[in-house]
């Protein structure tokens, strides 16, 4: 089927329906043009926030993934690449600030635990906040694994503040 301006166009497509009810309801064709334009744009917007473009970074939940699979590995470059210069780290143990400490804390848990392990049971996301709840398994003869809930704040896609709470 040929448009008025002469190109081909499906009969049916989801736009051309979406602009046909926006000008029935609105009465208008420039109000329908409106209408449908900003649904688009909004529609844009938020697939490139989603894909980490916008300088938004990554989204929350994938950049925690990333640290935890990053952190799984006891691969402690990685894990520098993902915070921020100004990142802290809190937890029931250590409390260390700038992204050196808290490599360097990672550091001496992997080597005072080398087979510790973390398993992500939920994750949660907030603007700027992700929780999640995990086990630590230790890995140990007695098989022990902790309980913890990690809080992990982020901004322009790195990671400015880990806060683990156990019990």
């Amino acid at each position: 089927m040929l448009g008025s301006n002469g190109y081909a166009r499906p009969p049916g497509t989801p736009l051309r329906t979406a602009f046909r009810q926006a000008k029935l309801l609105c009465g208008s064709q420039i109000v329908a043009t409106l209408l449908c334009a900003t649904v688009l744009a909004t529609a844009a917007y938020f697939e490139l926030v989603s894909l980490g473009f916008l300088g938004l970074g990554p989204p929350g939940m994938e950049l925690a993934n990333t640290y935890f699979d990053t952190w799984n590995k006891h691969d402690l470059e990685g894990l520098r690449g993902l915070f921020h210069e100004d990142v802290a780290l809190r937890d029931w143990d250590v409390e260390k600030f700038g992204a050196n400490e808290v490599v360097e804390a990672n550091g001496g848990i992997f080597e005072a635990v080398p087979n510790i392990q973390i398993e992500v049971l939920k994750i949660h996301e907030s603007t700027g906040v992700v929780s999640a709840e995990i086990l630590v398994h230790l890995n140990n003869e007695a098989k022990d694994v902790l309980k913890v809930v990690d809080i992990i704040e982020h901004s322009d896609g790195k990671i400015t503040a880990v806060r683990a709470y156990k019990g």
